[in-house]
């Protein structure tokens, strides 16, 4: 019995070491860490002052941060390739930076890999498809840039081979880090109207061409719809305010109009939402533009965190224009 049981044992380490002997590790994280626990660079995201991820033959994104009355906010542009007969790029989108573009910010700042390949030879980067790359990442300081070239995909894994031209030396990067970077131009760019949540909100003040009333918000009963009364009558609620108040909240956009003014629009109503001791937290104006059939619109949007005209989803947007006649 007991040479059956150390017969068995050695089997189990034998299974073991040829696991490990054939099972490449690149493809199995030894940390729960999403990026991985190898560090690449170490930055405060303060300090970075722009990301570019460059893909040749096709589209360069670049986010950048800026500062407007002392608020910093990243900002993101997409490029064309130049045409062969000119050296500059032709911008042809630009749009605010949302959550997950900020958290991006955040992981390329304190860049982390799943593995360390070492220094690696000419060999070496032929075989993790490093020589002739086509996708570059950059991170730029105001004193230096720091970059990968980002090569060839993990077998059985979306993970990719990177390398860092500075040090030599290669490096693993996780597959949702590379993903995110491929489709910045979409997965980056703000999805959302506002930074605050509904909760926050304590009043609005609502101005259009008809007039201008403050609501106070209270807070409906047991999944019941929010309840908005007048300062002057705080008992008596106001079912048409109401009424506009829940065509409102779905609003949404479809993109972005960076070369569109609102000058050039028909205003139709502000909305300025307070927080707290009714401190300002966001607005929301609301515009319409008449297209080539009567009576038919096209809807833009601008908030506190679009900065730029967004595109309305049209038929959200028309129940808001509908409800205003009413609304003074």
């Amino acid at each position: 019995m007991r040479g059956v049981t150390v017969h068995g044992i050695l089997l189990a380490v034998m299974l073991i070491f040829a696991y490990q002997a054939w099972t490449p590790n690149e493809t199995r994280p030894t940390t729960t860490n999403r990026d991985g626990s190898v560090t690449i660079w170490e930055l405060s995201p303060d300090q970075v002052r722009a990301v570019t991820y460059e893909r040749a033959g096709r589209t360069t994104t670049v986010v950048e941060r800026r500062e407007e009355q002392g608020n910093a906010y990243l900002w993101g542009r997409s490029f064309e390739p130049s045409p062969r007969d000119s050296s500059e790029e032709t911008a042809t989108d630009e749009f605010p930076i949302g959550e997950q573009g900020e958290d991006v910010w955040e992981r390329l700042a304190h860049l982390r890999a799943l593995r360390d390949l070492g220094v690696l030879d000419d060999a070496a980067k032929e075989q993790y498809a490093l020589n002739d790359t086509e996708r570059r990442l950059t991170v730029s300081t105001a004193a230096a840039e720091r970059i990968l070239e980002v090569g060839g995909t993990i077998y059985a894994t979306n993970h990719r081979y990177a390398f860092d031209p500075v040090s030599g030396r290669g490096y693993v990067l996780a597959d949702q880090m590379v993903q995110t970077l491929e489709g910045a131009s979409s997965t980056l760019r703000l999805q959302k109207l506002h930074r605050f949540s509904r909760d926050d909100v304590a009043t609005v003040t609502v101005r259009g061409a008809l007039g201008e009333r403050t609501m106070t918000r209270r807070i409906g009963v047991l999944g019941s719809a929010d309840v908005w009364v007048s300062p002057d009558a705080p008992d008596e609620p106001d079912q048409t305010f109401e009424n506009f108040m829940n065509h409102v909240q779905p609003l949404a956009f479809s993109s972005f109009a960076p070369t569109v003014s609102v000058d050039t629009m028909q205003f139709l109503v502000r909305i300025d939402y307070g927080g707290a001791a009714e401190a300002p937290i966001g607005f929301l104006e609301v515009y319409r533009v008449a297209v080539d059939q009567p009576g038919v619109w096209d809807y833009y949007l601008q908030t506190e965190a679009t900065r730029i005209p967004a595109r309305a989803h049209r038929s959200l947007a028309e129940r808001v224009d509908r409800d205003l006649a009413g609304l003074f």
